[in-house]
């Protein structure tokens, strides 16, 4: 595959973004170019679920018609200026700004998974995340009637 990359400049860093060409959702024919213009979009509404808190990634370097892998520390190659916390075995990837948001996503991190606690304190949560996939037992419908439940007298 050719390498089409190009280096944009995001929130004051110079972000090398490759593979642009590359299809992810081969069902659909989405490429990369196109997942990274939509994160860039949804920036606004998703960062601020992102700030201050460690990432696993779960990246698909082949699309998402192929396995997948998860990713949990940052490589020695990783830009100096990509957020980060320190672990007891390496660094975690922490999304602060839209420049942090598209270097994940240009791993071919598709899926972010923020940790429940924030780099201040990692020891102690301070999220709760009910997740609710659906399958084949249970529909999207049903799932949704579920994510509708107002829960405020549980005081979670």
């Amino acid at each position: 595959m050719r390498d089409d990359a190009t280096f944009v400049e995001v929130s004051g860093k110079s972000l090398r973004l490759s593979h642009l060409s590359k299809v992810l959702f081969p069902d659909d024919g989405i490429t990369k170019a196109e997942i990274l213009l939509y994160y860039q979009s949804v920036a606004p509404i998703l960062l601020p679920h992102l700030r201050g808190r460690p990432l696993t990634l779960k990246a698909f370097p082949k699309g998402v018609k192929e396995r997948p892998y998860y990713r949990r520390r940052l490589a020695a190659t990783t830009p100096e200026w990509v957020s980060r916390v320190e672990l007891e075995d390496g660094f975690a990837p922490v999304v602060e700004d839209v420049a942090d948001l598209l270097w994940v996503v240009n791993q071919d991190s598709i899926e972010l998974h923020p940790w429940l606690s924030r780099r201040e304190n990692l020891q102690h949560p301070d999220l709760l995340v009910f997740d609710l996939d659906p399958g084949t037992r249970l529909p999207f419908d049903e799932i949704r009637g579920m994510a509708e439940l107002n829960l405020p007298e549980a005081e979670v």
